[in-house]
Order: C-alpha cells, then structure tokens, then sequence
C-alpha cells in the first residue's frame, strides 16, 4: 500500500522560492558589474578629456620668441662698386673668340648643333695664365665633364665668376682670397667647345646667368 505525499504544495511553493532567489542574486552581481563596468569608463573618459585638453591650454603652451635673430634677415649693405660700373680686368686680354648669345641659339663646332652661349670665350693657349677680373674669395673649385676643371669665385655684390676650362691641379683651392689680376689657374681644355684653346667665362648677379662683359663693365671697351 502507497504513501501519499503530504503536503505537497508546501514543497514546490518552497522550491519556486529559492530558484527566484537565485535568479535574483545573479540579476543584482549582473547589475553590480555593469555598473562597476560604467563607473570606470566614466572615470576612464573623464581623464582622457582632461589630458587632451592639456595642449590648447594657452598658460601650457610653449612660448614663441618671435624676435628669434635666426629667423631674421640681417640686413645687406652694397658697396659702391656694383657690377656693371665697377673697376674689372678681363681674365685673358680682349681677343674675344664667342661672344655670349644672349639665349640666341649659335652653331658649336663641336657638338655639331645649334645651342645658347650662356659665357663669354676668351682665346689662348694651353698653359696661359687666367686672371682673377676682381678680387674675391674662391667658393668651388670642380671638374665637370662638359666644362672641363671650373673655378667659381665670389667677387662680392651678388656677382660671382666662373673661370671654365682651367688645367686640372693648377687652381687655387676653395676658400682662397684673391686680389684684382692675380693669377687664380693656367688655361686647359673643354671638352664641350674643343674647337679652339679658350676659357669659357660665366658671369652670374644674384644666381642669374648675364651677359660678362656687361657685367665686368667692359661692353663696349676693350683692355
């Protein structure tokens, strides 16, 4: 003969209890986290606004000195003796082989083709004496394989000479001061005009390739 269960409802109202609370206190560390979780993106958030306020802060930000001598142009004093008016030699005498063009294209004998002379060619010998047309100071001394070994030299005032077709070993070196007619090299080759023995004379004012007997006063005069 069976036992009847007593009190059967007590039971399962018993057990409908304790799974609520269960459910509950997972729901309330669910909770707790998710808010523990928030506060720390808040805080989180709050500081990472403040640090990337910090660089516009006026009172944080470097100071300027605009007043910065290295970001000052020093003024420029120009002697008397501008090119163009001033006292020069030519480097070889006055037997002019070509003439500077101007940006005119004219014939070279040696490339066989027509080309602007941006110099002024003056005739001689292998071995000749060049001339310094000023004084100044020696600011490259080079060999390049169209103008042969070239000197370039300062001559103050923006104007500055290049002395092309010197003989290799026979020039001053970078940095040198020369005087008016000084010997600066002796006379050799250009491989890009070896028609004739010559040196080939470029004038520049303040980088800009000019005429060199404009530029040496001597247009329209001869030594």
């Amino acid at each position: 003969m069976k036992t009847k269960r007593k009190y059967p409802n007590l039971y399962l109202a018993a057990g409908l209890c304790l799974l609520a609370m269960a459910v509950g206190a997972a729901v309330d560390a669910t909770t707790s986290r998710a808010q523990k979780t928030g506060e720390e993106a808040a805080t989180f958030t709050r500081v990472t606004a403040s640090w990337t306020a910090q660089p516009t802060d006026a009172a944080a930000a470097p100071a300027t000195d605009v007043h910065d001598p290295r970001q000052t142009a020093a003024a420029v004093t120009v002697a008397p003796n501008k090119p163009y008016s001033g006292d020069f030699r030519l480097p070889m005498g006055s037997d002019i082989h070509k003439p500077f063009s101007g940006g005119e294209p004219v014939y070279s004998e040696t490339m066989g083709d027509w080309r602007a002379h941006n110099g002024t060619d003056f005739a001689g010998s292998v071995g000749n004496d060049v001339h310094a047309a000023a004084d100044g100071k020696v600011l490259r001394v080079y060999d390049d394989s169209f103008w042969g070994t070239v000197m370039e030299i300062d001559h103050g005032n923006g104007l500055t000479l290049r002395y092309c077709g010197l003989q290799s070993g026979s020039c001053l070196p970078e940095g040198a001061m020369v005087e008016k007619g000084a010997r600066i090299a002796a006379l050799g080759h250009i491989p890009l005009e070896m028609e004739t023995d010559h040196l080939h004379l470029e004038a520049l004012i303040d980088g800009e390739l000019v005429d060199p007997m404009a530029a040496l006063n001597k247009a329209n005069t001869a030594e």
